[in-house]
């Protein structure tokens, strides 16, 4: 984790340094300035091109000073609560630490509050569900890194709670659940979804089956659960691939966030298209000898052309198997030169 600070008088310099050792005793790694012109090495930009410096970089940004100084300063650079950084303002003397953006998502109010154990502060915590200890969607997406496919809705989500509702989940049978449902949900079943017009949230990998106009809104929360396996021909274009995963996900009804990884054969290691592909989109690509793919347990789509041209009967299901899939959920289709199949890996989520 990487956290930047900033101060801006002699004071505020010291209380920079606490934090600074505070947070690097936790491995953090910490760019530290000051911006003063009585200090000799005082940071030479503007605040707004330290801000600019450090948004992408850093996982959390922290002021040293007035709050108003922070607002301004992050004011431009503000996009939405799920790739803004976290930011904290902490006064010169150490009083208070009060996280003024991301303080869910981003992790500011669990720092701050983590800050404030550490360098006997208080931790000013302004958000609803905090204050009335209600359980928070995006707390609990990010402790279970879960994808929120609709910021809106997750706002609607927790305006509900807030207001004394019950809200509806549904959660698909592949995931093992720890601790308790909270209060604050309801677990409904497959059989009662379309009896349900306040159906709010599903936490799995496929889109479920709306009935159209019914006034249903579903907050999908999507975990990293899908490992594709890939084969294809020799010098298959990334866009040959792309379009053929692409369509499998969409016929099945599969979310391309809940793509983990993607594996294929040894023989494809370097391939351009496939290494293109994965790259394009952050997939984590793995391969496999034939003599490892032989062992995947299962049963699976036999190719004899496949088997004389690589060593093995089938390559897209087996390395799917072989990179963690439990089970496959979509076998072998094939289309221009490309085959692809769709495994789960074992997931879970964490109530407690």
């Amino acid at each position: 984790m990487k956290a930047a600070i900033l101060s801006f008088t002699a004071n505020g310099r010291k209380m920079a340094g606490k934090v600074r050792k505070a947070l690097s005793s936790e491995d953090w790694l910490v760019a530290e300035n000051v911006k003063c012109k009585e200090e000799a090495d005082s940071y030479e930009g503007s605040l707004k091109e330290w801000t600019e410096e450090h948004w992408k970089a850093s996982d959390v940004l922290i002021y040293v000073g007035a709050a108003g100084i922070a607002v301004r300063a992050v004011a431009s650079f503000v996009v939405s609560k799920k790739e803004d950084p976290a930011v904290l303002v902490i006064d010169e003397l150490g009083k208070y630490c009060i996280p003024i953006l991301s303080g869910h998502i981003g992790g500011a109010n669990e720092l701050a509050e983590k800050l404030s154990q550490m360098l006997s502060m208080e931790a000013v915590i302004t958000t609803a569900t905090d204050l009335n200890q209600k359980w928070a969607v995006d707390i609990f997406a990010k402790k279970n890194r879960l994808y929120i496919e609709d910021m809106k809705l997750a706002k609607l989500v927790s305006a509900d709670i807030l207001a004394g509702k019950q809200v509806l989940a549904e959660i698909e049978p592949e995931c093992s659940l720890i601790g308790q449902i909270p209060k604050e949900l309801k677990s409904i079943h497959e059989s009662d979804r379309c009896h349900s017009r306040a159906l709010k949230i599903h936490i799995g990998i496929c889109k479920n089956d709306v009935p159209a106009g019914n006034g249903t809104q579903v907050l999908y929360l999507i975990p990293k659960a899908v490992v594709l396996g890939i084969g294809c021909k020799k010098g298959t274009t990334a866009e040959k691939i792309e379009k053929h995963v692409t369509q499998v996900l969409e016929d099945y009804g599969i979310f391309p966030e809940a793509v983990k990884l993607a594996a294929s054969i040894d023989l494809k290691k370097e391939e351009p298209g496939l290494c293109t592909y994965c790259e394009k989109y952050g997939i984590p690509f793995q391969t496999f000898s034939k003599e490892e793919l032989e062992q995947a347990e299962g049963t699976f789509t036999r190719s004899e052309f496949v088997k004389q041209t690589t060593g093995v009967d089938n390559v897209c299901e087996r390395s799917a198997m072989c990179a963690g899939g439990e089970k496959i959920l979509v076998h072998k289709t094939a289309h221009d030169g490309v085959t692809v199949a769709v495994a789960v890996e074992k997931w879970r989520v964490d109530f407690e």
